[in-house]
């Protein structure tokens, strides 16, 4: 087996399908299988599955043990040599299975540890808001350090070779534990990037990453284990990062209402980080003073579709 199509489903059954189809769609020269990872849902997710795809989809039911605990699952019963992975609510375009092989093909003397590709950020009226174009090409280790140079989690790819040889996804962490796996990854392997539109992400109310709260409370975690872990990342590194994560989220909070938080924040994130005064994270700080009003400018002037 070429690749195994890994999917991790928590309560999906209203669209878990869609993904699916979108993989069942992927014309290519090699075999694949699909795994999904039925982790714990309390809806019917498994039996939607079954019933539409029968035995093109393989269905592994499991008590739940959070995105991290259901990918591994998938990834270790996998059969293939290589790992795709899809989450439940995205999905995939034509010929993106077919260009990353070709890339790991055409590459066979490479360390290539993990490839991922553009992906488009559409919101629940279908809409694009944003691509995702993040570049990387070879050791990628102390940018993405720096800052999370990944697209989405699912245009990733990656031998399942390099998955046993760095370890699996951090079960402590949730919403990040693709950036920290891509880390371990980045610490021995080249990582790459298809220039090219392949994946679909769709910002909903069930995307555990627009929780910014709890996404927030996490980045920080991550932050901690980084700092613990990597000799690289000293005190004022450690700073600089808290800072970058503060000014990541601060737009989140802004636009979620919490006003107060924001300025707070931005004062952290300047005192850990006295350039970031320049930052657009700043301009959200200011708008903030101006509470719902600011809120109304915002959208009124940037065209805000979140």
């Amino acid at each position: 087996m070429k690749v195994s199509v890994v999917i991790p489903a928590y309560n999906a059954e209203k669209f878990v399908n869609q993904a699916v189809e979108t993989v069942l769609a992927q014309e290519t020269d090699f075999p694949f299988e699909v795994i999904v990872v039925d982790d714990g849902s309390t809806d019917n997710t498994a039996e939607v599955v079954r019933q539409k795809f029968g035995d093109k989809v393989r269905v592994i039911s499991q008590d739940n043990r959070g995105v991290s605990g259901a990918r591994n699952t998938g990834i270790e019963a996998a059969k293939g040599e290589l790992i795709a992975m899809l989450d439940s609510d995205d999905y995939w375009l034509p010929g993106k299975l077919q260009a990353q092989v070709d890339f790991f093909d055409s590459h066979p003397d490479s360390n290539i540890g993990l490839m991922d590709t553009f992906t488009e950020i559409v919101n629940n009226q279908g809409k694009i808001i944003e691509v995702l174009d993040r570049v990387k090409h070879g050791d990628s280790f102390k940018e993405l350090l720096g800052h999370n140079i990944m697209n989405q989690p699912s245009s990733m790819m990656f031998p399942k070779k390099v998955f046993e040889a760095v370890g699996g996804f951090d079960r402590e962490l949730e919403g990040v534990e693709d950036y920290e796996f891509s880390l371990r990854v980045a610490r021995k392997y080249e990582i790459h990037t298809i220039e090219a539109v392949y994946c679909g992400w769709v910002h909903h109310s069930e995307n555990v990453t627009l929780n910014f709260e709890r996404q927030h409370a996490q980045s920080l975690k991550l932050r901690k284990k980084l700092y613990e872990r990597y000799p690289e990342v000293d005190e004022k590194e450690y700073k600089r990062l808290l800072a970058k994560s503060l000014m990541y989220f601060i737009p989140w909070y802004f636009r979620g209402g919490r006003y107060g938080d924001v300025i707070v924040m931005a004062v952290k994130m300047v005192r850990y980080d006295p350039s970031k005064i320049k930052s657009k994270a700043m301009l959200f700080a200011m708008l903030a003073c101006l509470g719902p009003v600011g809120r109304k400018l915002h959208r009124k002037v940037a065209r805000d579709k979140r």
